[in-house]
């Protein structure tokens, strides 16, 4: 739990009233973790950490089911990726490479139109999910456009010289001469 929960019997206000219920909330304090710095415990070192960190014996709920590989899975908070819009990075992430856009299966293909991808770019450069805003291309193009985006290595983004996950929009405009061009919305 995040703290303790201790309630009081409400009390009389002057004038008879009854004062609305109240309660008092202590919160522990919170030690972050980074991923990379987590190592698992080994078979049953989990208990004995627990036992010396905290000298009240660990009950459990008799009622509730147990499952000895979940002990202690919620001591240890792991924070997942957090994607930040590219206005609010410092750095935006920038493509290593050029995307593949006009493959020699598409070349017999003519056709014009757009389509907004949106990127979710991890911290180590690599897109996580590639997925269609929307589009007015056949949906050959489209799955060109997703796979080379996919497929594609980026410079992480940044935010004040961190690292961080980023969500990015892509315009990629087919036009009938084969003029391919890309745009980044945000």
């Amino acid at each position: 739990m995040f703290g303790t929960v201790a309630s009081f019997a409400p009390s009389v206000a002057p004038g008879g009233q009854k004062a609305p219920p109240s309660f008092s909330v202590t919160l522990t304090p919170f030690h972050s973790l980074r991923a990379e710095d987590w190592h698992p415990p080994k078979e049953g070192a989990a208990h004995a950490e627990l036992s010396e960190r905290d000298p009240k014996p660990v009950t459990k709920d008799p009622l509730k089911p147990t499952d000895s590989r979940m002990d202690g899975a919620d001591l240890l908070p792991l924070p997942g990726v957090i994607y930040y819009p590219t206005s609010f990075l410092t750095v935006r992430p920038q493509p290593l490479a050029e995307a593949n856009l006009d493959p020699p299966r598409l070349r017999p293909i003519v056709a014009s139109g757009k389509v907004i991808l949106t990127l979710w770019i991890n911290p180590f450069g690599l897109a996580s999910k590639v997925s269609v805003e929307s589009t007015s291309l056949p949906e050959i193009f489209t799955a060109t456009a997703v796979d080379a985006f996919q497929s594609l290595r980026f410079k992480p983004g940044e935010l004040h010289g961190q690292k961080v996950g980023a969500v990015m929009r892509i315009e990629v405009t087919y036009d009938d001469g084969r003029l391919i061009s890309t745009e980044i919305l945000q």
